[in-house]
Protein backbone atom coordinates (compact mmCIF):
# COMPACT_ATOMS: atom_id res chain seq x y z
CA UNK A 1 0.00 0.00 0.00
CA UNK A 2 1.34 3.83 -1.16
CA UNK A 3 0.13 6.86 0.92
CA UNK A 4 -0.14 8.41 -2.79
CA UNK A 5 -3.36 5.73 -3.19
CA UNK A 6 -5.16 7.39 0.35
CA UNK A 7 -4.35 11.06 -0.82
CA UNK A 8 -7.19 13.52 -2.19
CA UNK A 9 -6.14 15.44 -5.19
CA UNK A 10 -5.96 18.73 -2.86
CA UNK A 11 -3.82 16.61 -0.83
CA UNK A 12 -1.16 15.74 -3.41
CA UNK A 13 -1.11 19.68 -5.25
CA UNK A 14 -0.65 21.19 -1.32
CA UNK A 15 2.27 18.62 -1.08
CA UNK A 16 3.69 19.20 -4.32
CA UNK A 17 3.27 22.84 -4.76
CA UNK A 18 4.58 23.83 -1.47
CA UNK A 19 7.59 22.19 -1.97
CA UNK A 20 7.52 19.26 0.66
CA UNK A 21 9.43 15.60 0.32
CA UNK A 22 12.92 17.33 -1.17
CA UNK A 23 16.13 15.41 -1.35
CA UNK A 24 19.20 16.44 0.71
CA UNK A 25 22.33 15.51 0.54
CA UNK A 26 23.50 12.68 2.86
CA UNK A 27 26.63 13.07 4.44
CA UNK A 28 29.15 10.97 5.16
CA UNK A 29 29.68 9.85 8.41
CA UNK A 30 26.64 7.29 8.96
CA UNK A 31 25.30 5.50 11.63
CA UNK A 32 23.02 2.42 10.58
CA UNK A 33 20.01 2.08 13.62
CA UNK A 34 18.23 -0.81 13.95
CA UNK A 35 15.20 -0.45 15.84
CA UNK A 36 13.58 -2.62 17.95
CA UNK A 37 13.73 -6.03 15.33
CA UNK A 38 13.36 -8.74 18.35
CA UNK A 39 11.43 -11.46 18.88
CA UNK A 40 8.93 -9.53 20.56
CA UNK A 41 7.66 -7.46 17.81
CA UNK A 42 8.44 -9.71 15.14
CA UNK A 43 6.92 -13.03 16.82
CA UNK A 44 8.46 -15.96 18.06
CA UNK A 45 8.75 -17.78 14.75
CA UNK A 46 8.00 -16.64 11.14
CA UNK A 47 4.46 -16.94 10.49
CA UNK A 48 1.46 -14.51 9.14
CA UNK A 49 0.65 -11.14 11.97
CA UNK A 50 -3.27 -13.19 12.80
CA UNK A 51 -1.44 -16.07 13.96
CA UNK A 52 2.02 -14.35 15.33
CA UNK A 53 -0.23 -12.45 17.45
CA UNK A 54 -1.86 -15.07 19.67
CA UNK A 55 1.58 -15.72 20.52
CA UNK A 56 2.93 -11.99 21.40
CA UNK A 57 0.23 -9.23 20.91
CA UNK A 58 3.37 -6.95 19.75
CA UNK A 59 4.24 -8.80 17.16
CA UNK A 60 3.86 -7.25 13.33
CA UNK A 61 4.34 -11.40 11.99
CA UNK A 62 5.53 -11.51 8.21
CA UNK A 63 5.77 -7.67 7.77
CA UNK A 64 8.74 -7.64 10.59
CA UNK A 65 10.94 -10.92 9.14
CA UNK A 66 10.20 -8.97 5.86
CA UNK A 67 12.17 -6.25 7.05
CA UNK A 68 14.41 -8.35 8.73
CA UNK A 69 15.54 -10.09 5.29
CA UNK A 70 15.87 -6.44 3.90
CA UNK A 71 17.63 -5.43 6.93
CA UNK A 72 20.07 -8.33 6.61
CA UNK A 73 20.72 -7.57 2.86
CA UNK A 74 21.68 -4.45 3.29
CA UNK A 75 23.80 -5.04 6.24
CA UNK A 76 26.72 -6.05 4.32
CA UNK A 77 27.56 -3.07 2.54
CA UNK A 78 27.08 -1.04 5.69
CA UNK A 79 29.85 -3.40 7.49
CA UNK A 80 32.26 -3.59 4.30
CA UNK A 81 32.19 0.96 4.36
CA UNK A 82 32.60 0.11 8.28
CA UNK A 83 29.72 1.87 9.06
CA UNK A 84 29.18 2.03 12.50
CA UNK A 85 25.72 -0.19 13.93
CA UNK A 86 23.48 0.47 16.64
CA UNK A 87 20.64 -1.86 17.92
CA UNK A 88 17.66 -1.13 20.12
CA UNK A 89 15.76 -3.57 22.41
CA UNK A 90 13.26 -2.70 25.06
CA UNK A 91 13.81 -2.03 28.79
CA UNK A 92 11.38 -4.36 30.71
CA UNK A 93 12.90 -3.42 33.92
CA UNK A 94 10.76 -0.14 33.98
CA UNK A 95 6.68 0.36 33.33
CA UNK A 96 5.77 3.64 32.16
CA UNK A 97 2.56 5.34 32.71
CA UNK A 98 2.61 5.83 28.66
CA UNK A 99 2.44 1.64 28.47
CA UNK A 100 -1.66 2.00 30.06
CA UNK A 101 -2.13 3.41 26.59
CA UNK A 102 -2.13 0.28 25.32
CA UNK A 103 -4.71 -2.65 26.37
CA UNK A 104 -1.57 -5.32 26.70
CA UNK A 105 -0.56 -3.20 29.23
CA UNK A 106 0.43 -5.64 32.43
CA UNK A 107 0.75 -8.42 30.56
CA UNK A 108 3.35 -10.65 30.81
CA UNK A 109 6.13 -10.76 28.50
CA UNK A 110 9.05 -13.81 27.62
CA UNK A 111 12.03 -12.16 28.35
CA UNK A 112 13.87 -14.60 26.12
CA UNK A 113 12.06 -12.50 23.17
CA UNK A 114 13.72 -9.04 23.70
CA UNK A 115 16.41 -10.53 21.63
CA UNK A 116 17.50 -9.09 18.32
CA UNK A 117 16.20 -12.02 15.73
CA UNK A 118 19.21 -13.66 14.79
CA UNK A 119 19.41 -13.07 11.05
CA UNK A 120 20.46 -9.69 11.44
CA UNK A 121 21.92 -10.31 15.24
CA UNK A 122 24.39 -7.82 16.99
CA UNK A 123 27.90 -8.48 16.11
CA UNK A 124 30.96 -7.63 18.01
CA UNK A 125 31.21 -3.88 18.14
CA UNK A 126 28.03 -3.32 17.34
CA UNK A 127 26.36 -0.99 20.10
CA UNK A 128 23.02 -2.34 21.50
CA UNK A 129 21.11 -0.04 23.52
CA UNK A 130 18.05 -0.52 25.74
CA UNK A 131 15.34 2.10 25.73
CA UNK A 132 11.90 2.54 27.85
CA UNK A 133 9.85 5.01 25.57
CA UNK A 134 9.19 4.88 21.58
CA UNK A 135 12.35 7.19 20.42
CA UNK A 136 16.25 5.29 21.39
CA UNK A 137 17.08 9.21 21.74
CA UNK A 138 15.10 9.45 24.87
CA UNK A 139 16.98 8.37 27.94
CA UNK A 140 19.53 6.70 26.40
CA UNK A 141 23.16 7.09 25.48
CA UNK A 142 22.95 6.78 21.59
CA UNK A 143 23.32 10.96 21.03
CA UNK A 144 26.77 10.96 23.03
CA UNK A 145 28.00 7.57 20.92
CA UNK A 146 27.18 9.43 17.92
CA UNK A 147 28.28 12.73 19.06
CA UNK A 148 31.76 10.88 19.51
CA UNK A 149 31.65 9.50 16.85
CA UNK A 150 31.20 12.37 14.53
CA UNK A 151 27.88 10.57 12.92
CA UNK A 152 25.94 12.99 10.57
CA UNK A 153 23.62 10.99 8.65
CA UNK A 154 21.41 7.89 10.75
CA UNK A 155 19.97 5.36 8.71
CA UNK A 156 17.05 3.87 10.44
CA UNK A 157 15.56 0.95 9.83
CA UNK A 158 12.77 -1.11 11.54
CA UNK A 159 9.72 -0.73 13.38
CA UNK A 160 7.26 0.34 14.02
CA UNK A 161 7.31 2.45 10.95
CA UNK A 162 4.49 4.65 12.64
CA UNK A 163 5.71 4.00 16.05
CA UNK A 164 9.44 3.80 17.76
CA UNK A 165 11.26 4.48 14.63
CA UNK A 166 8.88 7.19 13.51
CA UNK A 167 9.83 8.66 16.92
CA UNK A 168 13.42 8.15 16.63
CA UNK A 169 13.55 9.16 13.27
CA UNK A 170 11.86 12.79 14.77
CA UNK A 171 14.14 12.91 17.02
CA UNK A 172 17.05 12.57 15.03
CA UNK A 173 16.04 14.95 12.77
CA UNK A 174 16.01 17.31 15.78
CA UNK A 175 19.23 16.84 16.71
CA UNK A 176 20.29 18.23 13.14
CA UNK A 177 20.88 14.91 11.76
CA UNK A 178 20.38 14.27 8.10
CA UNK A 179 17.76 10.98 8.19
CA UNK A 180 17.08 8.03 5.91
CA UNK A 181 14.43 5.61 6.37
CA UNK A 182 14.95 2.09 3.96
CA UNK A 183 11.31 1.63 2.99
CA UNK A 184 11.72 -2.12 2.86
CA UNK A 185 13.52 -2.54 5.74
CA UNK A 186 10.35 -1.07 8.00
CA UNK A 187 7.40 -3.20 9.52
CA UNK A 188 4.61 -2.02 10.84
CA UNK A 189 0.96 -4.10 12.25
CA UNK A 190 -0.86 -1.37 10.07
CA UNK A 191 -0.60 -1.14 6.46
CA UNK A 192 -2.23 1.89 6.71
CA UNK A 193 -0.57 3.41 9.03
CA UNK A 194 2.92 2.43 7.63
CA UNK A 195 2.24 4.17 4.19
CA UNK A 196 1.26 7.62 5.84
CA UNK A 197 4.04 7.85 8.05
CA UNK A 198 6.58 6.95 5.28
CA UNK A 199 5.08 9.21 3.16
CA UNK A 200 4.36 11.93 6.24
CA UNK A 201 8.23 11.54 7.18
CA UNK A 202 9.86 12.25 3.81
CA UNK A 203 7.76 15.22 3.54
CA UNK A 204 8.86 16.85 6.48
CA UNK A 205 11.61 14.93 7.99
CA UNK A 206 13.59 12.43 6.35
CA UNK A 207 14.44 10.88 2.89
CA UNK A 208 12.78 7.87 2.27
CA UNK A 209 14.89 5.39 0.46
CA UNK A 210 14.53 2.17 -1.29
CA UNK A 211 16.87 -0.89 0.06
CA UNK A 212 18.85 -0.75 -3.39
CA UNK A 213 19.29 3.09 -2.50
CA UNK A 214 20.35 2.63 0.49
CA UNK A 215 22.89 -0.26 -0.74
CA UNK A 216 24.07 2.08 -3.02
CA UNK A 217 24.99 5.03 -0.65
CA UNK A 218 26.93 2.22 1.78
CA UNK A 219 28.84 1.45 -1.23
CA UNK A 220 29.89 4.94 -2.95
CA UNK A 221 30.92 5.38 0.94
CA UNK A 222 33.31 2.71 0.58
CA UNK A 223 34.45 3.70 -2.54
Amino acid sequence: MKAQDLLTEQDKLVFEKAGFGKKQILGKKPMFLVVDVTYEFLGPVREPILESIKRSPTSCGEYGYAAADSIARILPSVRAANVPVAYSIMDRTVELPCDRKESRSGEKRNPEWNKVVKEIEPQPGDTVIAKFTPSVYLGTKLLLVQMYMGIDTVVIVGGTTSGCLRATAVDAFGYGFKVVVVEEATFDRGEVSAAVSLFDMNAKYVDVLSEQQAIDYFVSLKA
